[in-house]
């Protein structure tokens, strides 16, 4: 409990810090605590959002399985502002097992659609079992990652592990749908840690319409292309 304190305070005081002097230019939306990519089927699933909008807009969460299959969806209008959100999505129908899933937090105009997405987090491949279980391998951006920087040489991250075995972990920049560098994949020791990721970046960045995304999973998941992934998007480059 302590420690979802202390992220929901470093939280706020970031967010009231960036806002200082780039208000009409930070809009986001994201986790405050680390968000699972494995979860016990069930009646509900909970969530604690933080978000920054310069007018009224909508937080939206959408799970879906393919092109046309939603399970969950959920639109909450916000007042223009900072402030943080506790966010339950009750189930209507029983989620199947299995993975594949999407999960999708995004920020909208106020009664937009996805045209109108301003910034999101989507977790890919996102598994639901009929078990419980004590312990999910899992991996995030820090909370602390900034949606407006400077262009670079070389992009740093941070990402929070948490492994029960080895796994490898890596970040890719991409401008819309195209890639722009990917840094090597990184080997990490099971337990928890946080591990600094270098992307580095040849092009000149500039723009809105970017976004990180972090692969994490077994070499053999690596090989098979069915890690787990996790996206930020609405990211702002200045020159």
């Amino acid at each position: 409990m302590k420690k979802e304190m202390k992220l929901i305070f470093v939280f706020m005081l970031t967010i009231f810090l960036s806002g200082k002097g780039v208000a009409q230019e930070v809009e986001k939306v994201l986790y405050v605590k680390p968000v699972a990519v494995k979860y016990t089927k069930g009646d509900s699933y909970s969530f604690t959002v933080g978000y920054v909008v310069n007018e009224d807009r909508d937080v939206n969460f959408e799970l879906t399985q393919g092109p046309e299959k939603y399970w969950l969806s959920k639109k909450v209008p916000v007042k223009k502002g900072r402030g943080i959100l506790e966010i339950k999505l009750d189930v209507v129908k029983p989620i199947p097992v299995g993975d594949g899933y999407r999960l999708m937090l995004a920020l909208r105009e106020r009664n937009g659609d996805w045209k109108t997405t301003i910034s999101s987090v989507v977790l890919y491949n996102v598994e639901f079992v009929d078990e419980e279980f004590r312990f999910a391998d899992n991996a995030s951006f820090s909370p602390l990652t900034p949606n407006v920087l400077q262009s670079a040489e070389v992009l740093d991250f941070e990402i929070d592990c948490q492994f029960s075995k080895e796994q490898y972990v890596q970040v890719a920049v991409w401008s819309g749908n195209n890639w722009i560098s990917s840094s090597p994949k990184m080997k990490v020791a099971p337990g928890n840690s946080t591990q600094e990721i270098s992307v580095p970046v040849k092009t000149a960045l500039e723009g809105s319409n970017h976004r990180f995304v972090l692969n994490f999973g077994t070499e053999k998941d690596f090989e098979n292309k069915k890690t787990k992934s996790k996206e930020i998007t609405g990211i702002t480059f200045k020159n």
